[in-house]
């Protein structure tokens, strides 16, 4: 009863909100915390929400979207609002990238996020990060957020260090005889293990494919999970030039973001 009634405001702001999906609202798009200036407003796109001892709240949904509304802007005294609107989710997405934390007092909130962005001047910021901690004491009428740390970071992408491979296949009447797989598949994943500089520790996924724009493959089989293709026999000199590639995507789940998509190997139709 004691910790209800220490962050009571909290509980109501939090609790009476309905379980929805919070990207069709004024989070829409936005795949970090950002920034509106426009609106002097911090938008938080997803928060986890969870105890001090790391669990989660069973009297809350498991994550919400959030807006802080900036009350001072002093320098020394910078000041966030917890502001309308705020939803909740019924299950916590992937990309959440942020956490709410309750003190076990009930005394306290912590916000914390290593990937917050200012929406002015986008492209001058386009790699400026920045790592938040707020804190707000409950138990009064409003819930006013102040800073406890706030440094910022230029962040370089991670890139390919390494040659593309360009390759010609084999034409007519030979396009039967070579098979194009998983062979390609699983060498684009280790040359991207082995070539890829990464500048800043993160989570960092690869996803390889074949990418044909022009349909110039056509499926051969599909033994487990791989999928066999050749050159369709109809390709002629009206494809000349025409490519197609094992694509490798590089996603940073830190920042929700794809980096670059590289195209560690591409064959191009010659006659």
């Amino acid at each position: 009863m004691y910790f209800k009634k220490r962050f009571g405001i909290f509980l109501l702001l939090m609790f009476v909100f309905p379980v929805s999906n919070a990207q069709g609202n004024v989070w829409s798009g936005l795949k970090r915390t950002q920034y509106d200036s426009a609106a002097s407003t911090l938008r938080i796109p997803c928060a986890v929400l969870k105890g001090e001892d790391g669990n989660s709240l069973p009297e809350f949904a498991p994550a919400y979207a959030l807006n802080l509304f900036l009350l001072n802007g002093e320098i020394d005294n910078i000041l966030f609002r917890l502001a309308d609107p705020i939803q909740a989710f019924d299950v916590t997405p992937e990309s959440c990238l942020d956490t709410l934390t309750l003190a076990s007092d009930g005394s306290s909130v912590t916000y914390e996020t290593t990937s917050a962005e200012i929406d002015s001047d986008a492209m001058a910021n386009a790699n400026r990060f920045y790592t938040l901690e707020l804190q707000a004491e409950l138990g009064g009428s409003a819930i006013d957020f102040s800073v406890v740390s706030a440094e910022s970071r230029n962040y370089t992408r991670p890139f390919y260090n390494a040659e593309i491979m360009e390759g010609y296949p084999p034409l007519r009447p030979f396009y039967a005889d070579y098979v194009y797989d998983d062979l390609y598949i699983d060498a684009g994943y280790s040359s991207l293990g082995e070539n890829l500089v990464v500048y800043e520790p993160g989570r960092i996924v690869f996803n390889c494919f074949y990418s044909d724009p022009d349909n110039l493959l056509e499926v051969v089989e599909v033994v487990g999970n791989n999928t066999r293709y050749r050159l369709k026999s109809s390709v002629d000199m009206a494809d000349y030039g025409k490519t197609f590639s094992v694509n490798c995507t590089i996603f940073n789940q830190d920042l929700n973001r794809l980096e670059d998509t590289v195209p560690i190997f591409t064959w191009f139709i010659v006659f």
